[in-house]
């Protein structure tokens, strides 16, 4: 897996669609630091939303300085492309070193059936009780089950893998920050769809340091029902360590004897 810029525990996306709130939004990150949490701001935009108010991604490099400048915030910030795909990534390159690949769209597409083949043989070594760190309950993995899994979500990754590769091409590799999203997806994720989802990208060697699932429960632009997302987000964490993938490793799946 290659080495890649890397982002802190704790980490939020902030948005600031007319570019008039940096200063106020870093304001509280040192607010919070005071309390003894430290957070780093990713700021973002979406190429939507560049669209809708006629903004570029550059002008969001250019809030983010501003505002780092004037508070004199000494510590990591990122600018995210934020729900890029390979048609939208190109004008976000120069600016941007955090890069959400967006590949929702791309679930259900089906991969190459000697695609879908190899990595259910691989992924056969899972077979029977799993037991994934940070779910309680072991998952049974079955030939179905992963034959189900990789028909539904293979070519998302392979995608992600095209859009990461076409990155790290222009930016090098290590130079940003890699979030791959499917929270735009229609239904959500279980915890062992994420483990074989991120098994996939760790065999694509994309380094995914956060990955956005879909939430269960209520979601609004803004704010959400943390009650039903944590436990996912906190699993999603667990099992990308099992992947070896950027953060601190933790103990690797095990099957159930």
């Amino acid at each position: 897996m290659p080495m890649t810029m890397s982002i802190s525990k704790y980490s939020m996306g902030v948005g600031d669609r007319f570019g008039l709130e940096g200063v106020a939004q870093l304001r509280a990150f040192q607010a919070a630091k005071h309390r003894g949490v430290a957070i780093t701001p990713v700021w973002n935009k979406s190429n939507r939303e560049h669209s809708l108010i006629g903004t570029r991604p550059e002008d969001v490099r250019a809030e983010a300085e501003a505002a780092v400048k004037s508070c004199q915030w000494r510590d990591a910030y990122f600018v995210d492309a934020d729900h890029i795909g390979l048609a939208t990534v190109d004008k976000f390159l120069a600016s941007s070193d955090f890069f959400t690949i967006d590949v929702a769209d791309s679930i259900g597409k089906s991969a190459s059936d000697a695609a879908i083949a190899e990595y259910v043989a691989d992924m056969q070594r899972f077979a029977g009780a799993l037991r994934i760190p940070g779910v309680a309950e072991p998952v049974t993995v079955t030939a179905a089950s992963l034959q189900a899994i990789a028909a539904k979500y293979l070519f998302a990754v392979e995608e992600a893998g095209r859009i990461y590769r076409h990155i790290a091409q222009a930016k090098g590799e290590g130079n940003f920050v890699t979030e791959v999203s499917f929270d735009e997806a229609n239904t959500p994720q279980t915890p062992a769809e994420l483990f074989f989802i991120l098994a996939a990208a760790a065999r694509q060697k994309i380094p995914v340091a956060t990955v956005a699932p879909k939430f269960t429960g209520e979601f609004s632009r803004g704010s959400t029902t943390w009650a039903t997302a944590s436990g996912l987000l906190a699993n999603s964490t667990r099992i990308s360590r099992s992947w070896h993938l950027p953060g601190k490793p933790s103990d690797c799946p095990r099957r159930s004897s």
